[in-house]
């Protein structure tokens, strides 16, 4: 029951993230031709391939964290962009389609969490084991967090992130489901609710040994869910706009998923619709020649931008 009534109180918070413009940019490990394609329909068309041939790498040296990274980020990339980013654009009256492609983003997401798990548990045995309470300031929280993160450096911000991504965007396609989990051998049949405050530690851990891993990704991360989460989950207003603020400066402003993402995340909320058209429009001006290494995920934040300026009337009336 205290594990539901978490779940509960989460939905509200986690709607907003998994409705949020903000693609987790997750294809840092893709190829740059797929980050640079500027056609969505042909980078999703792509994908499968270079998810399969991600797949038989992972099979053929199970103990290669590199491999399960990149297997990870692809199939991040793929759900996020390509099904919870449709799903979003489904009609009312097709609310089946809608469940079904967040069903299927789900369990992609719960994939990169199984195949990532392991790799940080073995860096930290009984990380996600650890009582992490995050809005506890006091001396003994502090120093269970820090013990947790003690084992991980520079090195590990990439793995921190994706692993934390995945779980935050596995709970947040379903909160309201209520079925257990098995992600890995030590870190079976659990609610992924009671493991959000190790995700969140791990992405407060990234940005601590490495806040500019990825060029603003993890900037970009953690606006998102300091902007989503209530107080006593960790979330913070200030926290977010400083991050996206970073957000803004590591992409020299040519990341249009920031931008749609401060339209939801702060500008829906505060109910200003001057800003959250200013916002839009940040993001609708963003070229393919301006930022060429960016361009699939410009031009998806391009069509959510779009989307979301057209239907202003029914955020703001």
């Amino acid at each position: 029951m205290k594990i539901r009534k978490m779940q509960m109180m989460l939905l509200l918070a986690f709607s907003s993230l998994a409705c949020s413009c903000v693609i987790f940019k997750a294809g840092t490990y893709a190829t740059e031709a797929i980050l640079g394609e500027s056609d969505p329909l042909l980078a999703k068309d792509a994908l499968p391939m270079l998810i399969k041939t991600a797949q038989i790498l992972v099979s053929s040296d199970p103990n290669s964290e590199g491999n399960a990274t990149t297997a990870a980020s692809l199939y991040l990339l793929y759900a996020n962009a390509f099904l919870d980013g449709e799903a979003f654009f489904v009609p009312d009256e097709d609310y089946e389609r809608a469940v079904e492609l967040r069903a299927r983003a789900r369990s992609l997401y719960l994939r990169a969490s199984a195949l990532l798990v392991p790799f940080i548990e073995k860096k930290s045995p009984g990380f996600f084991a650890y009582p992490f309470e995050i809005s506890n300031t006091g001396e003994k929280a502090l120093a269970d967090r820090k013990k947790a993160l003690k084992p991980f450096g520079k090195n590990d911000a990439g793995i921190m992130y994706f692993t934390a991504a995945s779980i935050f965007a596995a709970f947040s396609s379903n909160p309201l489901n209520f079925d257990e989990v098995s992600l890995g051998p030590s870190l079976q049949n659990v609610n992924l609710s009671s493991i959000l405050s190790a995700a969140f530690t791990l992405m407060e851990g990234a940005l601590a040994v490495d806040p500019e891993y990825g060029n603003g990704l993890l900037h970009d991360f953690a606006f998102s869910v300091y902007g989503s989460l209530p107080i006593e989950l960790g979330g913070s207003k200030n926290n977010a706009l400083t991050e996206y603020e970073a957000a803004v400066k590591a992409s020299k402003g040519l990341s249009g998923g920031t931008y749609v993402a401060y339209a939801q995340l702060v500008c829906l909320p505060a109910k200003d619709s001057a800003s959250f058209l200013a916002s839009l429009e940040k993001a609708l001006a963003i070229s393919t020649e301006a930022a060429p290494a960016s361009a699939l995920m410009n031009a998806l934040a391009r069509r959510k931008a779009q989307k979301l300026k057209a239907d202003v009337e029914l955020y703001f009336n």
